[in-house]
């Protein structure tokens, strides 16, 4: 098993990897500026997505039906991510609009506070870790795509696209599947605590 394991980061550039989550975090750190500036069609979809959250958690009765939803969406969005490779330029893109969507959302979420250390908590590495391993895919798929002989040193040379969904299932689903049962358990952990407080104040 280990073996296997090893074997997915094959289809791994991490010189590729660093520029991915520097493209990331150049998202992420605009973030605070599109929510104070209120950029309509930025703020769009992680404001939604924001209120589909904050109603699971608001409910007190989350089920396994939301945690499988969240995970469903992750999971469909990075699979278009990967695909978005066969589009020049468009992995970049995307990836820095995802870093400003979880900027945004972090930020309305915590207020503004522990914007960056945010990002240390342990759901948050494993959804970042998911990320990074997605994008730095597509994005190697982009650069054999523009056959750029520029680039070319900086990916990996990568024949069969079946490698790819190798990684990507034996990795980056795992990743997003733990990340998803930390924040489901946190959650009702959550939930029971300020149940436990309103009991007591009843009483």
């Amino acid at each position: 098993m280990p073996d296997i394991i090893y074997s997915s980061f094959d289809v791994i550039n991490f010189t590729l990897l660093i520029f991915t989550a520097i493209i990331f975090f150049i998202g992420y750190t605009l973030a605070p500026s599109v929510y104070f500036h209120k950029i309509k069609f930025l703020l769009a979809y992680p404001m939604w997505l924001n209120r589909l959250l904050e109603s699971w958690i608001e409910n007190k009765k989350i089920t396994m039906a939301a945690f499988g939803s969240m995970f469903l969406l992750n999971a469909f969005f990075l699979t278009l991510s990967l695909l978005s490779g066969y589009i020049p330029f468009l992995p970049v893109i995307l990836l820095l609009w995802m870093g400003i969507n979880i900027g945004v959302v972090t930020y309305h979420t915590m207020k503004g506070n522990f914007y960056f250390s945010y990002l240390f908590t342990p759901i948050a590495l494993l959804e970042l870790a998911a990320i990074f391993l997605t994008f730095t895919m597509a994005i190697n798929i982009n650069i054999q795509k523009l056959n750029s002989t520029i680039l070319a040193p900086y990916s990996t040379a990568v024949k069969d696209m079946s490698l790819y969904w190798h990684t990507f299932l034996l990795l980056v689903i795992p990743l997003l599947l733990l990340a998803g049962i930390i924040e489901l358990f946190l959650i009702r952990l959550s939930n029971r605590f300020m149940n436990g407080d309103d009991d007591d104040e009843s009483n």
